[in-house]
């Protein structure tokens, strides 16, 4: 009996001596959602919020101004074309020529292309940042510094604008601000996935998308309460903040835990899980020691984006995340950056749009359901579609509903 009960002892001793994998402890000390990890999922989720904002800021810094007549005699402005009076007939209202980008470079009777270049640029440049930045592999920087990197590149570019003095530096800087924020969300996205448990991260992960809605909206209030002054306040109001934002990044926000671990640098790993979860110190602490060192983790299998062209799977997997999220940035951007085209108010109408998305976010954020969570893209497609039509038949004629799909760009030229 005695030699039984030391066998049986000796075995749980060898069991408990064992190593436990890094996600086991994760998962253990995550188990719940603290204080301390709310916090760290709002300081990088803001990021969420000021990438909205200069996503959408051409909305109101480069909308069409309103003007009035100065010589009624030949001027009417529900009838008369602007372009076809004399400077001297009319006037912007407030007399202020700096207002949006329009009126200070004087676009006002430019093609729609090289009013829309300045969005365009925007997101030609995300397209180029997105592509080449998705190739930078995060092992020599960690994901903490990718995040600041492209928050302060955002926000020092778009406080650059306010200095722009024509329209080809404006676009340049357009096209910056857009290669540099090309994958802030990504990299935000992936560190708070990583300050909680598998078992939190489907309500989670929607509070980044709740953030992005209230930056837009955000957005309007501020363009709101600046719209008597220069289109360059504006870019003032959202950068300045998004920099200090990224100072806040640089001093709070903790770097991946995860990413540390495949680094080899276990005991910063556990420190940061014991930042992020006070709760649990007693736990990390007894388990630390039992971590497998740098040289007895096994090497993982390099990957390379080659993998989404040969592996057949991969690449048809891809291929539906493509068709989807083209779709859905075709409405749910689309739509908003219309707004100035459109004779709407453009402080307003956005706020309600995105009020609806608000509310998909947050119906999908409070079901605990995985389910929920992957029904949200089919959800804002839904939303953004009705949308679309709501807008667009506001415009007069089949005709223009149908440019406004295929070129919203081109609505200026129509009236």
């Amino acid at each position: 009996m005695e030699d039984s009960s030391a066998l049986l002892t000796h075995i749980e001793d060898e069991d408990t001596s064992q190593p436990l994998t890094f996600d086991k402890i994760f998962e253990q000390s995550l188990s719940d959602l603290g204080f301390s990890q709310f916090l760290q999922i709002l300081l990088v989720g803001l990021a969420f919020s000021f990438d909205a904002q200069q996503v959408f800021i051409t909305v109101f810094t480069d909308a069409y101004p309103t003007w009035h007549c100065l010589d009624h005699t030949v001027c009417t402005p529900a009838t008369t074309d602007i372009c076809q009076l004399p400077r001297s007939a009319w006037e912007w209202d407030g007399g202020f020529k700096g207002k949006t980008v329009i009126s200070e470079f004087e676009l006002e009777c430019s093609s729609s292309f090289l009013r829309g270049l300045p969005t365009s640029a925007f997101y030609m440049g995300s397209i180029a940042g997105g592509v080449f930045m998705a190739m930078i592999p995060d092992s020599f920087l960690g994901r903490k510094q990718l995040l600041l990197f492209t928050a302060l590149a955002m926000s020092f570019t778009g406080i650059s604008i306010f200095f722009s003095t024509n329209i080809r530096i404006y676009v340049s800087l357009k096209f910056i601000i857009g290669f540099a924020r090309s994958q802030i969300c990504t990299y935000a996205f992936n560190l708070i996935g990583e300050r909680v448990s598998t078992r939190w991260r489907p309500r989670v992960a929607m509070i980044p998308f709740t953030l992005f809605v209230l930056g837009f909206m955000s957005l309007s209030g501020i363009a709101y309460l600046v719209r008597h002054v220069s289109w360059r306040v504006l870019y003032l109001c959202t950068s300045v903040p998004a920099a200090i934002h990224s100072v806040f990044i640089y001093f709070f926000a903790l770097e991946s835990p995860r990413w540390l671990h495949v680094q080899g640098n276990n005991e910063e790993a556990i420190e940061v899980l014991k930042k992020i979860s006070p709760a649990n110190i007693g736990y990390l602490e007894s388990v630390s020691s039992r971590l497998p060192s740098k040289d007895d983790v096994e090497n993982t299998p390099s990957s390379s984006i080659k993998d989404l062209f040969i592996r057949k799977w991969a690449f048809r997997r891809i291929l539906v995340v493509m068709t989807i999220m083209f779709g859905l940035g075709m409405m749910y951007y689309g739509v908003p950056l219309a707004v100035r085209d459109i004779d709407v108010n453009i402080y307003l109408s956005p706020v309600r749009l995105v009020a609806v998305g608000f509310s998909v976010s947050i119906g999908v954020g409070v079901s605990d359901s995985s389910l929920a969570s992957s029904m949200e893209p089919l959800m804002h497609q839904t939303v953004s579609f009705f949308s679309f039509f709501t807008f667009a038949f506001k415009l007069k004629g089949f005709l223009k509903v149908s440019i406004f799909f295929l070129h919203w760009e081109s609505l200026g030229e129509l009236e």
